[in-house]
């Protein structure tokens, strides 16, 4: 997947551009309110320091509002396979946000923008089909229907989107939207999700074929056992089940949108009724979930600082601690690391996900028991130590599942378990087991 984003004044960025999400806040049913309260946004993150220039983007977040030549002309198109998949285009976009980060750690820096659109003028969206459809008939900078509508339908695959007239611009402040993003290019954090299945190899991460204690293990924890119409998320009811997984990801911010930390809490978010019934129907089935037992198989992904504490060899990390969900709920929708960047919602601030999650890396899985039993209550909520994408409601804020999740707190001493190495394909392998004695995890040779 590549994206092109084309700027009014020449600039192009293709190579640097690493994620884009765009946003669609569409009319509610109070036509009063509509004209005002409708706003769309895009946000373009990518890298600094290749060979495409993007100062311009900082010298563009620095024009005054009052200044004609801040609004400007910006169209991206995702292109998979030479082939184009969605192009949005916003006439009249100005710069909400601009931010870079540089590190010493790998000598690359990192830039984000966030635009909204001018409330007035149009706004384009098309698919690959949109420009057959239409022939190839227009060669402005965008494509698909004439026809301007007032809403769009679920796939976002044909369309276009109008803006409501109004008299001057609002230079809105970011903030989440309440509606899920008709086109999301972090979507595809990685270009393998969805694609692997997870496959136990029966190996230790040095490929050599497990034995005695290691394959009792392994075959205990492995986590090609456990499967979808075993899941929570299986046990509802398809078209409701929809109705609430989109509720509950309105709780919280889009994926990628709170990297930078800016968003504090999930107070900008205004949900209507049917959202509210929804989220009381999943309290309930939250506190009717099965328990979470002294045998139950409890997985968290973790990342390599987290995995070289539980290794170190003077002083070892004992406990699962912080957030981790029943295995029976999760693996099945975690099958590499791109499927549990999205579904897990690993997009929080400082994760060591997301690169790897972009670049078909591999991960760490732990998997294990614990005397420690969560109850149904014991769940992530709002207060002033958590941020999005947290949701407050017990469920991860997935955009397609349903997946509960448990606290630890600051630790929970650990019975059995195992971790695993999980790469791109799905293909996992035994890297280490709980040694009961000792209370700590030792790798498999």
């Amino acid at each position: 997947m590549a994206f092109k984003v084309t700027i009014d004044g020449g600039m192009i960025l293709e190579k640097c551009i690493e994620s884009v999400s765009c946003i669609a806040n569409p009319p509610s049913d109070d036509i009063f309110t509509t004209r005002t309260k409708c706003k769309n946004t895009m946000t373009i993150m990518g890298r600094i320091g290749t060979d495409e220039q993007t100062i311009g983007l900082y010298q563009w977040a620095l024009i005054p509002p009052k200044n004609i030549d801040g609004y400007k002309k910006v169209v991206m198109e995702e292109i998979k396979e030479d082939k184009l998949v969605r192009k949005v285009c916003f006439q009249k976009a100005f710069v909400v946000g601009y931010s870079e980060t540089f590190t010493n750690s790998n000598g690359v820096g990192y830039f984000s923008i966030d635009l909204n659109e001018f409330i007035g003028s149009d706004i384009e969206c098309s698919s690959m089909t949109d420009v057959t459809a239409a022939g190839n008939s227009s060669n402005s900078g965008s494509s698909g229907s004439s026809q301007k509508s007032e809403s769009i339908d679920d796939s976002a695959s044909e369309g276009e989107i109008s803006s409501q007239q109004t008299p001057a611009p609002q230079n809105l402040p970011k903030s989440n939207t309440t509606h899920p993003p008709i086109f999301k290019g972090s979507e595809t954090a990685s270009k393998d999700a969805g694609k692997a299945k997870l496959t136990n190899l029966g190996v230790s991460t040095s490929g050599k074929k497990l034995e005695g204690k290691n394959l009792a293990i392994n075959e205990k924890f492995r986590g090609d056992q456990f499967k979808v119409q075993d899941s929570f998320d299986a046990s509802i009811d398809k078209a409701r089940h929809d109705q609430l997984t989109s509720a509950n990801c309105r709780t919280t911010c889009a994926l990628n949108e709170n990297l930078d930390g800016h968003l504090s809490n999930n107070d900008s978010i205004k949900l209507d009724d049917n959202d509210k019934n929804c989220l009381k129907e999943l309290a309930n089935y939250r506190q009717n979930l099965s328990p979470v037992k002294e045998d139950t198989i409890m997985q968290k992904v973790i990342d390599e600082d987290q995995l070289n504490a539980y290794l170190d060899k003077d002083n070892p990390k004992r406990v699962m601690s912080g957030c981790a969900s029943k295995a029976s709920d999760v693996a099945p929708f975690t099958n590499n690391v791109g499927e549990a960047y999205d579904n897990l919602r690993l997009d929080y601030k400082g994760n060591k996900f997301k690169e790897k999650a972009e670049n078909g890396g591999s991960t760490y899985v732990m998997r294990c028991t614990s005397n420690y039993c969560p109850n149904n209550s014991e769940h992530p909520v709002i207060n002033a130590y958590t941020q999005p994408p947290c949701t407050g409601t017990g469920f991860l804020g997935s955009e397609k599942h349903l997946l509960p999740e448990y606290t630890y707190g600051r630790g929970q001493a650990i019975n059995d378990g195992a971790i695993f190495k999980v790469d791109k394909d799905g293909n996992e392998s035994l890297h280490a087991v709980w040694n009961k004695i000792d209370k700590r995890y030792e790798t498999v040779d």
